[in-house]
């Protein structure tokens, strides 16, 4: 469309300029006439010159025209462009949605918050209805991606290139399942705590942790390790002293 306007507009300037008049003009000029009111040598040079003219427009607006028709099918089509910072309130005039191009510590920031964290970095804030940040979405300093869940201020979840990390109320890591950093090649799953298998109803058939200092491994429904003529119970497997 934009390349059809533009070709009007160049014969338009065609017209207006005198080249279109000039080649319409069937009855030459007594100046450039013969006997018999056949163009002379003068008329038939100027016409040329007009034709060649007019050719050389042509050729022009093709090429503008197959330019224009090339972005078109290769740009992308943006209805709008609007420059940070902005904010998006809802109808009492609240803040729900913030762009900044200031770091994160000194960004106006809203229910949800997209801008720069602490470097060149960007990243999506979600908050409550209190301003405390309850998850955050986007790329760690070191560039790689990060994913984090906060309860209270305080991290309980991330996910990174590293792996997958659960923490307790202290900020102390209880769960982790990734590479393992003494063998980036390989995975690991690490618990604080117990580790627990269980049946599609939720009830525990195996479960592994620590009784005091032994490690201990027990086979339910029998997981009591209760001694039989000095040996263990096979369900249990349980740590030497």
């Amino acid at each position: 469309m934009r390349a059809h306007a533009i070709a009007a507009c160049v014969v338009a300037a065609v017209l207006s300029s005198g080249v279109g008049s000039a080649l319409g003009a069937q009855t030459p000029t007594k100046k450039d006439t013969v006997a018999g009111k056949v163009p002379g040598a003068g008329g038939q040079l100027e016409l040329a010159e007009l034709t060649k003219q007019l050719q050389a427009l042509k050729t022009r607006v093709a090429a503008l025209e197959s330019e224009l028709a090339k972005k078109d099918n290769s740009s992308p089509k943006m209805a709008a462009k609007f420059q940070a910072p902005f904010t998006i309130v809802d109808e009492n005039g609240k803040s729900i949605f913030t762009v900044g191009d200031d770091q994160y510590s000194a960004a106006f920031r809203g229910r949800v918050h997209i801008g720069p964290g602490t470097g060149n970095n960007y990243s999506v804030w979600f908050h409550d209805q209190s301003g405390t940040m309850v998850a955050s979405m986007g790329e760690a300093k070191d560039g790689a991606g990060i994913i984090a869940t906060l309860k209270g201020g305080r991290v309980t979840a991330e996910m990174d290139d590293l792996g997958f990390r659960t923490l307790n109320s202290t900020g102390k890591e209880i769960g982790h399942l990734g590479p393992n950093p003494a063998y980036p090649a390989r995975g690991r799953l690490v618990v604080s705590g117990i580790l627990a298998l269980t049946d599609p109803a939720g009830n525990t058939l195996v479960d592994a942790g620590a009784d005091g200092a032994r490690g201990m491994v027990r086979a339910w429904p029998q997981e009591n390790c209760r001694a039989f003529n000095g040996l263990k119970s096979p369900q249990c497997l349980e740590g030497a002293k």
